[in-house]
């Protein structure tokens, strides 16, 4: 039987310890491909600390990890529930027909004991001090295309380094505005069982020209990210997208072209999303909160409840329409749950009386298309009276408020995506002769992976020099260096490699230390 081995550039992805409950583990997880009977073959094993039965599930992609569709209900042996901790745990699945080339896979082993989830303890996780260094960075100075595209694009590039460091799939929804190139920036976290059934948490990053816009939207953003941190260290039955539109200002534009021009994939259901759209001004001041024209009869029981408090500005305003009510309901539910000191205010578009109040932000992109969506906001003008000017600076900005926000959005989606009680793996094929060991002690990372122009290849410390090669599929040598023990980052053009995909191989003596894919998009 012709064989090819394979290993993991492995990264343990959701590692959960919940109340008395560990999460199960896997380990030893190794594999081979008999192309004779077109076979892919994984070995591994398992551990659960309490010894409950586990849902095992085995899922292949072979796009780099944007999804995770392949068909694998043919495969058999330990895989599936019930299967019980030990060792020489082994699956086959019967690939032929099912993929085009099994060498470009990309595995991903999910253990799920089906206990309870705390979400308390997944929302404790949020950190301020965490969205303080990131709007520290994106208000050093102005985000916008015409005034400062440099900066503009290195916010985007700092966004995407999140998307990294955190290990989630990312790629750029690209479109054309005028003479500008725009970029709506999408991380996914792909779920376990219904992947195709997505729930979306956004924010625009750009900002007008005059103002380092901490609040409108750096506040946003941040809360955006730092939802990302927490949530992808866990999995969830359904996805979640992590998206930061490009040219809100403008009018909606990179939220219209996502929702109508291709940004959404035909597999996708878009079964709801969380906008953030100035979550970070906060007062308890008496009158510091004002209401816009018409409010009063609109919405008599929210403005009695702001008059009773003496108009302040200490709330975060949760905004449906008709359609949307049930998330706006569940973030009410979950503030209230998880984040008492988040003071909620729910407003539904009434229907036959669109207000164009509630209809200036990103959300109205998915409600004129019939998505599902809710904006939660801390009112712009109507409390922030340094909206829109330079003063709109993160020291006018309360994080405990907006770290509450995220708080509480982390438990609704908790909830809404429904989160597991699991642990995954996931693994790339290497070619015959890269290595004989299937456990690799050391990791490389790589940003941006996929890359088209400059990426970074961060170099685990080693007592001793070493060297970095970039190969092709077939082993041919493209680049190589030598570096010092002492290297720790090294940034390189993919000017000279072709659209495709490559190895990156940390040596030492010819023994692989490390390896990692890389995926080249010009």
């Amino acid at each position: 039987m012709k064989q090819l081995s394979f290993f993991l550039s492995v990264s343990f992805l959701c590692s959960i310890t919940i109340a008395q409950n560990q999460a199960p583990i896997i380990t030893n997880y190794s594999g081979d491909i008999d192309e004779v009977n077109e076979q892919l073959i994984i070995n591994y094993d398992l551990q659960d600390a309490e010894n409950d039965d586990v849902e095992i599930s085995f899922n292949v992609t072979d796009n780099h990890g944007k999804n995770f569709l392949i068909n694998t209900a043919n495969a058999t042996g330990d895989v599936g529930f019930p299967i019980t901790a030990g060792s020489s745990k082994k699956i086959t699945w019967n690939y032929n027909g099912l993929i085009t080339n099994i060498a470009s896979a990309r595995i991903r082993l999910i253990a799920d004991d089906r206990q309870s989830v705390d979400i308390q303890a997944i929302v404790n996780e949020v950190d301020s001090n965490r969205m303080i260094t990131d709007l520290t960075y994106l208000t050093s100075d102005i985000r916008n295309r015409s005034v400062n595209p440099t900066f503009l694009n290195d916010c985007k590039d700092y966004i995407e380094q999140v998307f990294d460091d955190n290990s989630l799939y990312h790629y750029r929804h690209e479109f054309t505005f005028g003479n500008y190139t725009a970029h709506n920036l999408i991380a996914n976290l792909q779920g376990v069982d219904d992947e195709q059934k997505i729930w979306i948490i956004d924010a625009h990053y750009d900002a007008v020209s005059n103002t380092p816009g901490a609040d409108d939207n750096g506040s946003g953003t941040v809360g955006m990210l730092e939802a990302l941190r927490v949530l992808s260290k866990y999995n969830f039955n359904s996805s979640i997208k992590f998206i930061g539109f490009d040219l809100e200002e403008p009018g909606l534009i990179g939220s219209e072209d996502y929702v109508t021009n291709g940004g959404i994939e035909s597999y996708e259901q878009i079964i709801g999303a969380i906008n953030y759209e100035m979550i970070g001004y906060y007062s308890e001041e008496p009158n510091s909160q004002t209401t816009p024209f018409g409010f009063d009869q609109l919405f008599p029981q929210q403005y009695q409840q702001t008059q009773a408090d003496n108009f302040r500005g200490n709330f975060i305003t949760n905004v449906s329409n008709s359609s949307s009510s049930t998330i706006m309901n569940s973030f009410e539910i979950n503030a209230n749950t998880y984040v008492p000191d988040l003071k909620v205010i729910s407003l539904k578009e009434r229907s036959g009386f669109p207000v164009s109040d509630l209809r200036r932000r990103d959300h109205a992109s998915f409600w004129d298309n019939g998505y599902r969506a809710i904006m939660l906001t801390d009112g712009a003008e109507n409390r922030n009276t340094d909206y829109h000017t330079p003063n709109d600076t993160m020291g006018q900005l309360s994080f405990t408020f907006m770290s509450n926000v995220v708080k509480a959005t982390v438990a609704t989606i908790a909830e809404l995506a429904q989160v597991k009680h699991s642990t995954s793996v996931q693994f790339g094929l290497y070619p015959t002769g890269v290595s004989n060991n299937k456990k690799l002690a050391h990791q490389i990372s790589v940003f941006p992976n996929p890359v088209n122009d400059y990426f970074t290849i961060k170099i685990p410390q080693l007592n001793h020099t070493k060297t970095i090669r970039i190969t092709d599929l077939q082993g041919k040598i493209i680049i190589e260096r030598e570096l010092l023990s002492n290297v720790e980052k090294l940034s390189l053009s993919a000017d000279n490699l072709q659209s495709g995909s490559y190895f990156i191989i940390l040596s030492n003596d010819n023994q692989t230390l490390a390896l990692q894919k890389l995926l080249v998009t010009h």
